[in-house]
């Protein structure tokens, strides 16, 4: 498939200066089943790329137009704060006009606070022995943060002066 590419364009030097990552899984080697990816599974892992990046995306616009269903208050003055920025006329939020619209961003980081898109961090490493919440914590342990936990975690206490009324 790579050769192929490479055949059917003429200027091989700008070609051979770029390298994708789908070029990067051609040359994989699978220690344990001793054999490289096949043309198949490097299509399915291209697929899980995109579809990883784009599902998050929507799940958390859905969630953020389920919310300002439910309250309404908060959608009447999102949309007053959208009005208020964009030029009577206008069909399109401009990149511009994102920094004039704190109420527009307070909404997409609560939607991600309480439905954000993985319930779990990278698990983090221990480099020394520590207590956490009464708990010994033992050095060389790993740590899972539950992200969809702490967000909603009563006990938890966000710091104000960041919050948008």
């Amino acid at each position: 498939m790579r050769e192929e590419r490479y055949e059917n364009d003429h200027d091989y030097s700008r070609v051979q200066s770029f390298l994708s990552k789908v070029d990067t899984l051609f040359d994989v080697h699978l220690i344990e089943e001793k054999k490289k990816f096949e043309e198949q599974e490097i299509v399915a892992l291209c697929s899980e790329f995109f579809t990883s990046g784009t599902d998050t995306t929507s799940t958390n616009l859905e969630w953020i137009i389920a919310n300002l269903v439910k309250h309404l208050r908060i959608q009447v003055k999102l949309f007053e704060e959208i009005k208020g920025v964009i030029s009577k006329g206008e069909t399109e939020i401009k990149d511009e006009d994102l920094d004039k619209m704190p109420y527009l961003r307070a909404v997409i980081l609560e939607s991600l606070r309480l439905h954000p898109p993985t319930h779990f961090l990278i698990p983090h490493s221990i480099t020394k022995d520590v207590v956490l919440v009464g708990f010994l914590v033992p050095k060389n342990s790993f740590m899972i943060f539950m992200v969809a936990d702490m967000g909603t975690c009563g006990k938890i206490r966000w710091n104000s002066s960041r919050r948008d009324s």
